[in-house]
């Protein structure tokens, strides 16, 4: 196997971003000492010539590699001045030729990625290595992006022309073989290098043949479309799979036309503003624009098309972010939130005419920058099934008008009003869109006793009944200072919790928190609290005493709850050493330990999960107790996430554990002398 990554990275914002980027990456992890090679084309080669210091990074010039291409030179035009050329101008198919080199040259695992692409956090050298050698499949193409699927019906631009391609083909394709895949990150991979050397003469003729219509129809630069058929005829398949590294667009890159008549200062709108539409737009969008009743009402269009910004001065003077164009791409997460900031619109308007897949992505990433009483617009929707399957699935209120989408902005979940709850979205790429959320959330408290800095609890949102279960015990135990954390998911299902709480630590670290309070979604407080001779403790009462305990005893984790493995050692009646154990379902957690949880906790590698590694820390030289007796449990009823087999009840399970390695050597509940 014979690993090479590969961009065309073409004018000087470009190579620039390569730079700090994507070459930044592949040099800071020294991926060449894994026998990695870099492979870049460009039309200023005299701007990375200070690359040809190193044997593994090869810098080739975009106009020698396609010599002889003729179609390629007439149609896939690089113009000395670039303005304009992004995104519809430039010619997307050329990074084939950089691909072919690789290939011609022997590679047989391919990454190309855009210059712009970003590693993942925390994460090391042998790990990518060994990420990419466990993810080669035989003649496959791989992408960590969006996957298109194909649909014979589909008005999507690159699906549109399919039927005369088949028909010119003449060949049968199953449905999902014309599935095709987003831009930023393409993978291909084979046994033999041939075989991608023959895919990327296939793309040759399908581009050239799209270019030339010498059949009255053809894609040309439509790489999306040109990929849907290179792949299957080559004898690949398409697959999505994740891979440590994700792009990170710039809007300022590229070379985009901000002409004069797109900015504006704002106005007040009011009912006497006399509004055009195009004839394809519904009256509810006439009708609610016509009663606004605000001044300088914020709205944000995604996308510039001719049917408002251009055609309708008002939408080009009710641009709120600092009377510049939205022109970054929306799907880009933390790019956009760099970009809106904390910005809120009372109308977002969605003009893109992408497909519905980018769509849902765009709502999703955009949705939580509108104010609670606005409105978010879809048009031009001609295909909306997808995006109408998740708006019923969350509750969203919507009405679909023609081929207009009008979504309003109401809460998913019922509790959510509850003004003590903060909820952080999308963890580990938008620190700078929540961190002043953390910061002025105050100190983490069970009816005035302060246990930690902050407070985070792990909910999917989807898990709605586990959210009000939540929020009800915070009001029910006044609890203050916990927020809610948006759960992650990984492709290994058991690893995602795990991946939750240490993203919490990462964020921990870099607010520099001292103490955090951690829960699962799940967790259960009781008013009385069980034990082995079935007298009644108050949780409150015992909560006062072990925050005592805890302010005169050393610990560096706290469990205010086990499934205890082995015999608990008493500190005080409150607390007892576990050095064994599972369940990580509400706990505390000192800067110290979990600092070392982030440099040593690797799942993936030795299996042991977050639950597991909490008691394991007394044997790395910190110290973990669990209180005496369980003061938080775990909640009856719900249906697992990771193993999803039935509502779960371990509570007997629990005490039975507790009566195991505890109450048996302690008949009278006297701990400490």
């Amino acid at each position: 196997m014979k690993i090479c990554f590969a961009t065309d990275v073409n004018y000087k914002n470009y190579t620039d971003r390569i730079k700090n980027s994507s070459l930044k990456f592949f040099l800071d992890k020294r991926l060449y000492d894994y026998e990695i090679s870099y492979y870049i084309s460009t039309n200023i080669i005299e701007e990375l010539i200070d690359l040809d210091g190193n044997n593994n990074i090869k810098v080739f010039d975009i106009n020698s590699l396609r010599e002889g291409k003729d179609v390629s030179l007439q149609f896939e035009i690089l113009p000395d001045d670039p303005n304009g050329i992004y995104p519809s101008k430039y010619p997307w198919n050329i990074r084939r030729f950089i691909i072919e080199k690789a290939a011609i040259d022997g590679f047989d695992y391919i990454v190309y990625i855009d210059a712009d692409t970003i590693l993942k956090e925390n994460i090391e050298s042998y790990e990518i290595y060994n990420q990419l050698v466990s993810k080669f499949e035989n003649n496959c193409v791989k992408t960590n992006c969006s996957i298109f699927e194909y649909d014979e019906n589909s008005n999507a631009e690159h699906f549109q022309q399919h039927g005369q391609y088949i028909e010119h083909l003449n060949k049968k394709f199953d449905k999902e073989e014309l599935n095709t895949l987003d831009k930023p990150c393409m993978i291909f991979m084979s046994d033999e290098h041939k075989n991608i050397i023959e895919l990327v003469n296939n793309w040759h003729k399908f581009t050239e043949f799209g270019y030339e219509k010498n059949n009255g129809f053809g894609y040309g630069n439509n790489i999306h479309a040109n990929l849907s058929f290179v792949i299957p005829t080559s004898n690949f398949k398409l697959k999505f799979d994740n891979f440590p590294f994700f792009a990170n667009h710039n809007s300022e890159d590229r070379y985009t036309y901000k002409s004069d008549n797109l900015v504006h200062n704002e106005i007040n709108i009011n009912s006497s503003v006399n509004y055009s539409f195009n004839s394809d737009y519904s009256e509810i969008y006439e009708c609610y624009l016509k009663n606004i009743k605000h001044d300088n009402i914020n709205l944000l269009e995604i996308g510039i098309s001719n049917s408002f910004s251009i055609c309708n001065d008002f939408f080009k003077s009710l641009n709120s972010l600092n009377n510049n164009s939205f022109l970054c791409d929306p799907r880009d997460f933390s790019r956009t939130n760099e970009l809106l900031n904390e910005n809120n619109f009372k109308v977002i308007v969605d003009s893109s005419n992408k497909d519905e897949n980018e769509r849902l992505l765009i709502f999703q990433n955009l949705h939580r920058f509108l104010d609670d009483d606005g409105f978010y617009f879809i048009e031009g929707v001609k295909e909306h099934d997808i995006i109408i399957k998740y708006l019923n699935y969350q509750g969203y209120n919507y009405r679909l008008d023609d081929n207009l989408l009008l979504i309003k902005n109401t809460d998913s979940f019922e509790c959510q009003k509850n003004n003590k709850v903060k909820y952080i979205e999308d963890a580990p790429l938008t620190f700078e869109h929540y961190k002043s959320e953390v910061e002025s959330t105050e100190n983490f408290s069970i009816n005035n006793n302060k246990f930690a800095d902050k407070g985070f609890f792990i909910n999917l949102e989807k898990s709605k009944e586990r959210l009000n279960n939540v929020l009800k015990q915070i009001d029910d135990y006044k609890i203050d200072g916990l927020l809610r954390f948006k759960a992650l998911t990984d492709e290994m299902i058991q690893f995602s919790c795990t991946k939750s709480h240490l993203s919490i630590f990462d964020l921990s670290k870099k607010l520099n928190l001292s103490s955090i309070f951690v829960a699962e979604d799940d967790f259960q407080i009781s008013e009385k609290l069980y034990t082995s001779d079935n007298i009644e403790i108050d949780f409150f009462k015992k909560i006062e005493k072990v925050k005592k305990d805890l302010d005169i005893v050393k610990w560096d984790v706290f469990l205010f709850g086990c499934n205890p493995k082995d015999y608990l050692t008493p500190v005080t009646n409150n607390l007892a050493i576990v050095k064994n154990s599972t369940g990580a379902w509400a706990y505390i957690i000192k800067k110290r330990a979990y600092e070392y949880l982030l440099e040593n906790l690797h799942y993936k590698k030795d299996y042991i999960a977050i639950d597991d590694y909490l008691p394991l820390l007394n044997s790395k030289g910190f110290v973990t107790v669990t209180s005496i007796p369980l003061t938080i449990g775990h909640a009856v009823g719900y249906v697992s996430t990771l193993q999803p087999n039935g509502p779960v009840n371990y509570t007997e399970w629990i005490r039975g554990s507790y009566q195991k390695f505890l109450y048996d050597d302690y008949p009278y509940n006297t701990f400490i002398d």
